[in-house]
């Protein structure tokens, strides 16, 4: 759903420092944060695939895996292959072409994530994957909801 940016480098890696094998000009794919399953990580670096596919002339190469490096990894987060990991998406025109991903993050594991719970916590009658509503929202609710028109 994203195109790559005209203008707007990203600087490689945390605090602008060039990430292991990502010396190259990056560029942000407008494509929000993108979510994908790490494949292969090998300690410095790694490869992800994402869920969804990401609109870009480079979304087939690499068998359609983006490279991760170690230093575009959240601080005190440990990658490993089978991981779910939400990230923001660049691509270098260097060597053919890539993409990459850039601050990624871990997610919770499935079943364990707090919108999850939060369904399962609601009451009997609620709409499922809607959590209990807090009670601002209840009485924000009930207003005007006489009226079936608009």
């Amino acid at each position: 759903a994203g195109k790559a940016a005209p203008a707007g480098k990203v600087p490689a890696g945390k605090g602008g420092k060039a990430a292991a094998g990502a010396a190259h000009e990056r560029m942000r794919v407008k494509c929000g944060r993108v979510i994908g399953k790490v494949v292969r990580w090998r300690g410095e670096e790694g490869w992800i695939r994402p869920e969804s596919a990401i609109d870009h002339p480079f979304k087939l190469k690499n068998h359609g895996e983006v490279y991760i490096a170690k230093a575009d990894v959240g601080a005190g987060q440990q990658l490993q292959p089978g991981a779910r990991v939400d990230f923001l998406v660049y691509s270098i025109k260097e060597g053919g072409g890539r993409l990459g991903a850039d601050f990624c993050r871990l997610l919770p594991k499935e079943g364990a994530s707090t919108a999850g719970a939060a369904s399962r916590a609601g009451s009997a009658g609620a709409i499922p994957g809607v959590g209990k509503l807090s009670p601002l929202a209840k009485v924000r609710g009930s207003v005007g909801t006489t009226s079936s028109k608009l």
